[in-house]
């Protein structure tokens, strides 16, 4: 089935303003989940930092009790500290269900990671509101797009009704409104056009 100008228009500008919101809304999903995560290592690096000061001001003695008392403050991140030789490289991973740090200092090995399951949570309501958006902004994007395609199609719909009216002894033309675009030039060759043709109706006449 062959659409018409006017639906291919239309349904152009309705697919696009569907995928712009859908691209917003993941957009803003990626900003919320980094600036989490980046709230997340914030609190990981600062308990490293607490740890790190206890082992100092200890002299690098490792007592198990104090360092719990310090770990009361934090949100739920999980510690273990561990004596070794082997170094290992501070890095932070992430996988789907949590977030990982390791870093060595005065030969203790300081792992620190904490569940992402608020982060999971947010996810899943954000998925849920996202999906329940996309459908009602149909409802706002079917009429701005009609809308919008009348108002495009207004000069070319114009000039048509204008050339199946036409009649070359009526020496009307083309009234030009569209100053600057290429509607403004093509209803000026059009009315050219015309006028060429009204000349030669007459000088056959």
């Amino acid at each position: 089935m062959k659409l018409s100008f006017f639906k291919r228009i239309f349904i152009s500008f309705t697919v696009v303003a569907i995928l712009l919101i859908n691209f917003a809304l993941l957009f803003l999903y990626y900003f919320i989940e980094k600036n989490y995560i980046l709230s997340v290592k914030q609190d990981i690096l600062q308990q490293a930092d607490t740890i790190k000061t206890f082992l100092t001001i200890n002299n690098n003695q490792f007592n198990l009790l104090p360092l719990q008392k310090l770990q009361k403050n934090n949100l739920w991140l999980i510690v273990n500290i561990q004596k070794t030789n082997h170094p290992v490289k501070t890095q932070f991973i992430k996988t789907q269900e949590l977030l990982f740090f390791q870093t060595y200092f005065h030969w203790y090995t300081i792992v620190i990671w904490k569940k992402l399951d608020e982060l999971n949570y947010i996810k899943q309501n954000y998925v849920k509101s996202a999906i329940l958006i996309s459908l009602l902004s149909i409802f706002f994007i079917l009429p701005i797009s009609f809308g919008l395609s009348k108002w495009l199609l207004k000069p070319i719909n114009n000039i048509l009704d204008f050339l199946q009216n036409y009649q070359l002894w009526q020496e009307k033309y083309l009234e030009n409104h569209y100053k600057w675009t290429d509607v403004w030039v093509l209803i000026d060759k059009i009315n050219n056009f015309i006028k060429k043709l009204n000349q030669a109706y007459y000088e056959q006449k």
